[in-house]
Parts: structure tokens; sequence; C-alpha cells
């Protein structure tokens, strides 16, 4: 009995020193880490917000992401409240993900790309992001209200992301829930969808979601697996052999095909015509706060993978049926965002089809697989497509 507790103590004494010499010799290939989940912090307004001054590596199988927020807890550089000069070029970027950019080096994420672009016209242009990973167009419009409008952006650039914003902007569909992140129920703010006439936003709780936040920051256990390289090493390889296996296809089920091809289904579902009503909303009311401020308001389509890649279209077109059929070759949703924006006096530029047209039906050309948010490439080209439009409507000229 003494000498299979001794076995049992040394094995486990052996197992503890491996560990702790791996993690050591790990530390100099994985620096500090984290996904955009971990640096959001609860916010009053806002739902969540994310931490001024965050610095870390976005590791996904494709790269590793530097990711940096600046002072304002924005994924940018530095910027200034006044102009650099009075006949500068200034233009506010907000959206979600896609536009926080955090899944490409901040060179070569869209609204970098654009400044960049623009410049090779006006050396004074300023293109500053806004974007947050979640967001909804109700927080984009806050984010514009308390934020942006301070910076007196000449032009206002939204992307409208057909896969989740709807459902981020009706209060119907809140049942969503990350595992290791505080946002749970009613963590972002609504507008009221029961009184029309009024405009009413229903906030979060957030003297809860600080509660929550709290308890999962001091926890020693997720400070342990947070700041560990050895966790992040195994967490990467996993998800590298997820992708071999093909681990990343699409998930097809009643309650998911709702809340992800919704949008898209071939007869508008009623949650989805609520959803559509308060978005409505929300952008008549963006698009009278930029007017109001002389700025010009300019919506772009941002293209999913599942959009995009024909094995995708295909597979949610055949797998779907009834009520829930859902037409991808011409998805509605983007019809239905054209027709609003019409109907609005706003700008608006598809990019479905550019993005087909250049991936010739192959996700991974303008995706990366493992997170399907846009790669270089997706940057790149709705860079190109969005610069083309402001220069083709004149709303950009050479100085």
């Amino acid at each position: 009995m003494k000498r299979l507790l001794a076995n049992t103590l040394l094995i486990v004494f052996s197992i503890t020193i491996s560990i702790i010499l791996a993690e050591f010799a790990l530390r100099p290939f994985y620096p500090s880490s984290g996904t955009s989940y971990f640096y959001r912090i609860p916010h009053e307004t806002l739902g969540w917000k994310l931490q001024p001054g965050a610095d870390f590596i976005n590791y996904i199988p494709e790269a590793s992401i530097q990711v940096r927020y600046n002072s304002d807890g924005w994924r940018d550089t530095e910027h200034q409240l006044q102009k650099k000069t009075g006949d500068s070029l200034r233009i506010a970027v907000l959206g979600d993900s896609f536009m926080e950019g955090y899944s490409v080096e901040l060179k070569d994420s869209f609204h970098k790309r654009l400044e960049t672009r623009l410049n090779q016209l006006n050396a004074n242009a300023e293109v500053i992001n806004f974007g947050v990973g979640g967001y909804g167009t109700l927080q984009e419009y806050i984010t514009y209200r308390d934020y942006a409008s301070a910076y007196k952006p000449d032009i206002v650039i939204v992307g409208f992301y057909l896969g989740n914003d709807l459902v981020n902007n009706a209060q119907h569909f809140d049942t969503y829930k990350k595992k290791g992140s505080f946002k749970m129920k009613a963590t972002r703010p609504y507008l009221d969808q029961t009184n029309q006439s009024e405009w009413n936003v229903i906030y979060a709780d957030y003297k809860t979601s600080l509660k929550r936040y709290r308890e999962q920051k001091e926890s020693f256990f997720k400070k342990v697996i947070q700041t560990s390289a050895l966790n992040r090493a195994l967490k990467l390889q996993k998800s590298k052999a997820k992708l071999k296996l093909g681990a990343n296809r699409i998930k097809i089920g009643e309650e998911r095909n709702l809340r992800n091809y919704g949008v898209h289904f071939c007869s508008e579902p009623e949650e989805f015509s609520q959803a559509w009503q308060t978005t409505e909303r929300i952008l008549d009311r963006l698009n009278t706060e930029t007017r109001r401020n002389g700025a010009k308001l300019v919506i772009f389509s941002v293209p999913a993978m599942h959009e995009v890649d024909n094995s995708m279209v295909e597979r949610i077109a055949t797998e779907t049926s009834g009520e829930q059929k859902a037409c991808m070759d011409t998805p509605p949703g983007y019809q239905r965002l054209e027709r609003l924006t019409n109907k609005l006096g706003i700008r608006y530029v598809n990019l479905l089809s550019e993005f087909r047209d250049a991936s010739d039906g192959v996700g991974s050309t303008l995706f990366n697989l493992s997170d399907r948010h846009w790669n270089k490439a997706g940057h790149s080209l709705a860079t190109e497509n969005v610069y083309k439009y402001l220069e083709d409507a004149g709303l950009i000229e050479a100085k």
C-alpha cells in the first residue's frame, strides 16, 4: 500500500514538473493571448465595450494576430478629436467583429486599408474605427451618438452583417449565452418593440453584468487558464485538428436555422419581420442624426462565408424545407436591406455578388476557415468596392 502511494505521488510529481517545464518552454512562442471576448468589459449604455489599452495575441490556425485597443477602447491607433487640418477628410466606421477586425493585422483591416487607399488620393484622410465584436445596430447607433459624433466625421460607414445584426436588434431573439463570457441574457440594449410611437431604449442590467464580470476575472482557475502558454498551444492544435477533420462544417437544426438563416427564408418569418421594423427605426434615427451633424451615411453589406461558399450555400438550401426553406441563391435579406435603405434615403453598397465572383464559390479564398471572418483578401475586396462607391458617388475627391 505504501509502495502504491509512493508510486502515485511520484507520477503526480513527475506530471506536475513536466507541465511546469512545458509551460516555461512554450512561453516565448505563445505570449499573452486571448480573444476579443476576454477584453469586453460591461458598459452602462452599450452593454459592453473593449478594454482600453488591452494588448494580446489572437491565435487562430491561419495566423497569430497582434490585437491592441487604444486608450479609448477601440481597435485602432490613437486619434485626436481635432482634425489634422480644416480640409481633411474624416470617416467613422461602425460595425461588429468584421469591422473590429481581430482576425487580421491592423494594417490589413478594412478601416486601415480604406485610410491607406484614400491617402493615395487625399493626404489628409483619416478613418477611425468604432467596430466592436457582437454589436447590433442599436449599439452602433449609440456608439455614433456618444463617441463617434464627437470626432465630427464627414462620412459615417456602417458594415451591416445580415448573419446576425437582425437577431441582435430584436429582444425576442435574446437567448444568446456564451460560455466563458460575462455576456448573458439581457446584457445588450434593445429598442422597446412594444411602443412603436416612442423611442425607448431598454438598457442592460449593468450591475449584474459587472458583478459576473468581476467574479470571472477574479477566478483563480480562469486566471491560470487565460495566462497559460501550454493551454494556448493545446487550444491552437485542437483548432487545427478540427479543421482537418472537417469540424468547421455548418450545423443544421430547427432552432439554429431560424436564428442563423431565418433572414434568408423564402417566406419571411414573423420574428424577422419584427426585427426589420426595429432595425428600420434605428437606421432612420442614425440617418437623421448623421445628416443633422453634416455627415453622409453609407451602409454596406458584410457577406458571410455561408452566403459565399458554394458547398455551404447548397447544404443550407438542400437541408432546409417547408416554412424554414432558405433561398440562398438570391438571399432575401439582401433584397430587404436594399429596399429599406432606399426607403430611408441611405446610400447602400451590396457586396454579395462581388464576394461570390471573387471567391469563385470557395469560402477560404476570402475567409478564415477557423472563425469564418474575412481574411486579408476579404478585407481588401471590401475596401476596394467601398472605395469605388465613394469615388463614383462623388463623396471623395482629390485635394
